[in-house]
């Protein structure tokens, strides 16, 4: 199989990171969400383990200005002179972020140092929402520096946000990379009259984070848990596959890479079959 650019999508401890470990190895696995790896890592063998390099990349965590710790970090640094005016005091009190745009740069250095390795084969981003969080907040707090007090990016702002994913996922198509995303599940809301007033109910789940990166992605998997018989196991559910049409809809108990690769190229023939047998005027679809 070909290198594939593969969202995984799921609550958490649905084996998300458990099937990313089985991608081909050597294996880059940037640890934005602490904790999914270590869930994960035991359960390979030493060999394997040897073959998973992490580098962490954890969000720093940003101060609340309305609290009260704030509030006594904001005196002292006042006292430090690291405030000089009442700009930066507004500054500091109306929430700026801080380590935002030096922890992405971080993350783009270590990310083209393993697409420039030769040996690497799989890079997982663990995960793909908290990415995203760090991708448009970096920009963010690019434009408070500049413009102290902001609190968001307008929609033209999220252009440059847009772009840099979108050159995330190009730069491992254009390596030979095999990128996996993993995701955190959102709610997802749709408009319902209720007594003739509109009101937004729940009714699903969708992936959490960048809206536009399907279109660009080969494989989508969702996750999930089963019980039958008091035995509980990880499933996974095509919802997307730019690999064959025929996948759409195929589960995995207890996933693996190898698995659901060799599952999708076995549907991948039997769909190039059917094509072959369509130009002739023969149906061989069971």
């Amino acid at each position: 199989m070909e290198p594939l650019v593969v969202s995984l999508v799921g609550e958490e401890k649905t084996g998300k990171s458990t099937f990313a470990t089985t991608a081909p190895p050597p294996v880059a696995y940037a640890e934005l969400d602490p904790g999914g790896l270590d869930r994960a890592i035991w359960r390979l063998n030493d060999k394997a383990k040897a073959n998973i390099h992490r580098a962490n990349f954890y969000v720093p965590q940003q101060a609340d200005p309305t609290s009260l710790a704030t509030l006594r970090s904001t005196i002292q640094l006042k006292r430090e002179g690291k405030i000089a005016n009442r700009a930066n005091l507004r500054q500091v009190q109306n929430g700026a972020l801080v380590g935002m745009t030096e922890l992405w740069y971080e993350f783009l250095s270590w990310y083209i140092e393993q697409l420039d390795d030769p040996a690497i084969r799989s890079i997982v981003i663990d995960s793909g929402s908290l990415l995203w969080d760090l991708c448009h907040q970096s920009h963010l707090q690019e434009i408070q520096s500049l413009s102290p007090g902001r609190t968001s990016l307008t929609s033209f702002e999220y252009a440059d946000p847009n772009t840099k994913m979108k050159g995330i996922i190009a730069a491992a198509q254009q390596t030979d990379k095999n990128l996996i995303f993993i995701h955190h599940t959102d709610n997802e809301y749709q408009d319902v009259i209720i007594d003739g007033k509109k009101e937004s109910i729940v009714a699903g789940q969708k992936h959490k984070g960048w809206n536009h990166i399907r279109p660009l992605i080969d494989l989508e998997l969702w996750f999930d848990l089963k019980t039958a018989n008091k035995t509980t196991t990880n499933e996974s559910k095509i919802s997307l596959s730019g690999v064959t049409m025929r996948g759409v809809g195929r589960t995995y108990p207890n996933p693996t890479w190898d698995l659901v690769m060799n599952d999708l190229d076995a549907q991948r023939t039997i769909e190039l079959m059917e094509i072959d047998a369509a130009s002739m005027g023969l149906n061989i679809t069971p």
